[in-house]
């Protein structure tokens, strides 16, 4: 599990216990801690979501980008995820981590500050506050739902990739 999260680390020339250091503290942050010596292999679904959720945070990004993290997890897991991205955001006392994510699933809005539906490749609707992410105020019967976590002071660009030649902004989340 450790030399799973430390892996990104190893190209940026840092020393042994500085990269522990940083494992150990992602470990802490998404409740693996105490599993850095085990093997991958043997995680539950949702203990390897959190894992990845690890690989990523050990390297300091601002912004998360998610697709279908609660994907083949059952319930519980799943709430357990978007719970623990969801505090990694309010507790980043420097308030720069937003998360991204794309998901099918309406009952993860009450994780989001905010969210914007699409059908066929264009936003239909957007829900700007907490208040508004419930799916009678987004509409039904979508391809996706993109759901902003929490921006923390960030602007974040939604852009349609269905052209990967000429890739086209779609809104700006701040």
């Amino acid at each position: 599990v450790g030399a799973e999260v430390a892996f990104g680390l190893w190209a940026q020339d840092l020393d042994p216990e500085a990269v522990r250091e940083r494992v150990l503290r992602a470990l802490r942050q998404v409740n693996l801690d105490g599993m850095s010596e085990c093997a991958v292999g043997t995680l539950s679904g949702g203990q390897k979501q959190r894992l990845a959720l690890a690989g990523a945070l050990v390297e300091s990004p601002k912004l998360l980008l998610l697709d279908e993290i609660t994907s083949f997890l059952d319930e519980d897991n799943q709430f357990g995820v978007l719970r623990t991205v969801k505090d990694l955001i309010e507790s980043d006392e420097a308030g720069e981590l937003s998360a991204l994510w794309v998901t099918h699933r309406s009952e993860e809005l009450e994780f989001a500050s905010s969210a914007s539906l699409m059908h066929e490749g264009e936003i239909v609707g957007v829900a700007e506050t907490q208040s508004e992410t419930g799916t009678e105020h987004l509409g039904k019967g979508t391809d996706q739902l993109l759901i902003t976590g929490a921006a923390n002071n960030s602007e974040i660009k939604l852009w349609s990739t269905q052209d990967m030649r000429s890739p086209s902004l779609l809104q700006t989340v701040t």
